[in-house]
């Protein structure tokens, strides 16, 4: 079983432009496999060929926690997604950050990285 990132819960620490895609840096990843539930840092998103919804220039504003998020591929919606895949679309992020702020953005791809090599934390939550 793998593990899978949960948008909700999870910490955007920022985005940055490389080339055409996009660079998402988790500073928290809220992962889950089956019951268990844990936390890594540093997780890195990259979104292919990139369109942000919207003011781009917006991108420097975008980081704290989510509240909620999906991915949606292929008409399928998705609030969570396995580790050490690569999303081939067209797909659509929407990220509900908890401050209010909701961001949405198109690429031709979603790459996630492999849960080995993370360090796992214990998740706290009750």
């Amino acid at each position: 079983m793998n593990w899978m990132l949960a948008w909700a819960d999870s910490e955007l620490a920022g985005i940055e432009r490389q080339g055409a895609d996009l660079h998402l840096r988790l500073s928290a990843a809220r992962l889950r496999q089956g019951e268990q539930a844990r936390y890594a840092r540093g997780l890195v998103l990259v979104l292919e060929q990139a369109e942000p919804e919207g003011d781009a220039a917006a991108l420097a504003g975008l980081f704290g926690a989510l509240e909620a998020g999906e991915l949606q591929v292929g008409g399928q919606r998705q609030r969570s997604v396995a580790l050490g895949q690569r999303v081939a679309g067209p797909v659509r992020l929407v990220l509900q950050l908890r401050r209010g702020r909701e961001w949405c953005v198109q690429a031709q791809a979603l790459c996630l990285p492999p849960a080995q090599g993370l360090t796992l934390h214990e998740d706290w939550a009750c």
